[in-house]
């Protein structure tokens, strides 16, 4: 059996990303038989396991990822590029705090994959979360690019956006 198996666009092993208690025993049972938790999908919005934790999973999953040897400053030429740019999108605040205080995570780091930077990808996903329709509203469905995957909690751009100007991000003037 290969551990590191994928069918290009979805680690078959996202159980990693899984914060669930059901999912522990299996998560753990993977890492500790070598899965690599920096594996790359090309062709898939979420390139990595950290960026699809820490766009869509609570913070101490990314912190579990982190802990076991997932690289937050590594960058993909696809998708959301890095798992600073997915959690701004996605307006995870905890996330991107606690990205933020890893070595090689920057605010300013300028990006080539939907969103120029973190900055741009918070303001996006904000707009693109005022933009749905009001049953969605209701619901509590806002789902990313109709969406790339449904999110669990309410988005917290502003505090996102706030926390990357405070990290000092580099607006140029225009």
């Amino acid at each position: 059996m290969d551990i590191n198996a994928n069918e290009k666009e979805n680690l078959l092993l996202s159980i990693l990303a899984w914060s669930h208690v059901a999912h522990m025993t299996s998560r753990d049972w993977a890492v500790e038989n070598g899965t690599d938790v920096n594996q790359i999908l090309h062709q898939s919005a979420f390139p990595t396991i950290l960026v699809t934790a820490a766009s869509e999973y609570e913070p101490d999953t990314v912190q579990y990822l982190l802990e076991v040897g997932a690289d937050p400053a590594l960058r993909v030429n696809s998708g959301f590029w890095s798992a600073l740019v997915a959690a701004a999108f996605s307006g995870r605040c905890h996330a991107c705090r606690f990205l933020l205080r890893q070595k090689g995570v920057y605010a300013n780091r300028g990006h080539r994959g939907f969103f120029p930077d973190a900055f741009y990808a918070a303001v996006s996903g904000h707009l693109d979360y005022l933009s749905m329709d009001e049953d969605d509203r209701r619901y509590g469905i806002w789902d990313l690019e109709a969406r790339l995957g449904c999110t669990r909690d309410w988005p917290e751009h502003r505090t996102v956006i706030r926390l990357l100007l405070a990290s000092y991000l580099y607006l140029p003037n225009f």
